[in-house]
């Protein structure tokens, strides 16, 4: 009896194994990515209603003015290229597992102060710094800082679950998403400068490429569905992995209690079993 108890089970199959693509649009990443958004808007928004002297924003705007005028008087191809360069160069230091969400912080927290001081010197009140956010570039940009602490999140992730090796190609086609992000968001926001009114116009492609995330995110998942099907439907409440396990493990206790029960009345004639189902010895 105790050695039909301990027969090994046949192992379930393992799934295969995901490409780059469908880890980089994982539930648990995407996830990752829009906390670190909603974040970014928070500390944004607590830039902006931070009271500050009146010197304070005088130095802040002198101090920006000093360092986005040359970017606003260059032309459109190195205003694109001055911008694009100083994003990434904040993204790429946000990938640092740990160090990076610090940075994160620290760099929307002071955009929020400067953006507060640059409409306070035109008059108008600090929240009304807002309205960047009618523009799509400003998402775009805030998506990319997302996308590049969230990689440093995972990669942190990864180094305690032991797999950083895998996560470090995964973290390849984050850099090309970053890089692709932050390029778009510096075009658009070059073109908002030229034209406000095309700047609001953009909000159209904006819209269809994140109907296209979606949709390619909902497709990816069902496909790697598809390929990883359930062997056992799950009962009430039960995972398919957990209802796979014990439904083996009641059918070993089975066939354990209809030996000792054969043991132990010799003249007993087994129950007849299904063509299907093997005959195991004792």
């Amino acid at each position: 009896m105790v050695t039909a108890m301990s027969e090994q089970q046949p192992a379930p199959p393992r799934a295969p194994s995901r490409g780059l693509v469908e880890q980089l649009f994982e539930r648990r990443r995407v996830l990752v990515v829009l906390a670190v958004l909603l974040v970014e808007l928070v500390v944004f928004a607590g830039g902006l209603l931070t009271p500050l002297s009146a010197s304070t924003l005088q130095g802040l705007n002198q101090q920006a003015s000093s360092q986005f005028g040359p970017i606003r008087s260059a032309a459109f191809g190195p205003e694109v290229a001055l911008i694009f360069s100083h994003n990434l160069a904040i993204a790429l230091g946000e990938m640092v597992p740990g160090l990076g969400a610090l940075l994160l912080l620290f760099s929307i927290y002071t955009t929020g102060l400067v953006a507060q001081a640059l409409v306070v010197a035109q008059g108008l009140p600090g929240p009304s710094a807002l309205f960047l956010f009618a523009f799509p570039y400003s998402f775009v940009e805030l998506s990319g800082y997302a996308i590049a602490t969230g990689a440093g999140v995972m990669l942190l992730a990864a180094w305690r679950g032991k797999r950083l090796r895998q996560e470090l190609k995964v973290l390849a086609l984050e850099v090309v998403a970053v890089v692709g992000v932050l390029l778009v968001a510096a075009t658009m926001e070059t073109t908002t400068t030229y034209s406000p009114l095309l700047g609001l116009a953009l909000w159209v492609p904006t819209g269809l490429a994140m109907v296209a995330v979606r949709v390619l995110a909902r497709r990816r998942a069902l496909r790697e569905k598809a390929r990883n099907p359930s062997l056992v439907a799950p009962g009430p409440g039960l995972s398919p992995p957990l209802s796979r396990g014990l439904s083996q493990e009641a059918d070993a206790r089975a066939k354990a209690f209809e030996r000792a029960y054969i043991e132990s009345h010799p003249d007993a004639q087994p129950r007849p079993k299904p063509r299907d189902v093997e005959e195991t010895g004792p």
